[in-house]
């Protein structure tokens, strides 16, 4: 909302109508706890020239940002207060980015969400232990349910760019693996059992190992 979509919530449903994305003037995006909305949200923002300011709470502005810092250059400023402003003197440019495998996956996803959408072919290697390889993946398969195909070969992952976004109209998300990995242990130590609904067998979530 935001950045200009029209977001309508309806019980478990929500409708999500792009007209209007990325069309709205200097927005403030206020990604409350949330490490993943951060890191994802950065090189999507950095599509667009202008400038953007994500808020968040103070322990989540004191988390790592420095693959982002590393990468953007000057094109990104440093927490400042419970603030980070973006000023994009050009939009995030496709290319080869080298990133270490060791630190969190969503610096990845960040960057395979925005640089499809680039003027150009882009490359990621992931340097090292890649520790996160599976939520990566998640990202991969998702991506291609909208119509963007990234290949990986080991390490490296392939983009294409000039894409663009076709809404496959209709996303059932799956249940959360790791959030119930909690309950179905708890299941497996009790004498009756539990139920969890929701759960898909064939998810490539990594956590479906429980």
């Amino acid at each position: 909302k935001a950045l200009g979509a029209n977001v309508t919530i309806n019980n478990d449903t929500v409708e999500v109508d792009p007209q209007g994305f990325m069309q709205v003037e200097a927005p403030v995006l206020d990604c409350r706890e949330s490490g993943s909305t951060l890191r994802f949200m950065i090189p999507i923002c950095l599509l667009s020239r202008e400038e953007f300011k994500l808020t968040g709470s103070e322990k989540l502005l004191s988390r790592p940002l420095g693959v982002y810092s590393d990468i953007f250059k000057v094109r990104y400023c440093r927490p400042h207060g419970n603030t980070i402003t973006l000023k994009a003197g050009e939009p995030i440019k496709s290319g080869e980015y080298r990133i270490d495998g060791g630190i969190s996956s969503q610096f990845i996803t960040g960057l395979l969400f925005a640089l499809p959408l680039t003027d150009g072919d882009s490359k990621i290697i992931v340097e090292g232990n890649f520790e996160s390889a599976s939520y990566v993946d998640l990202t991969v398969d998702t991506l291609a349910k909208f119509g963007i195909i990234i290949t990986r070969e080991n390490n490296i992952f392939y983009i294409k760019g000039r894409k663009k976004l076709k809404t496959p109209k209709c996303v059932r998300v799956g249940g959360d693996w790791s959030n119930a990995a909690f309950w179905l242990c708890l299941g497996a130590l009790s004498e009756e059992g539990i139920t969890v609904h929701g759960l898909k067998s064939d998810s490539i979530q990594g956590d479906r190992a429980v």
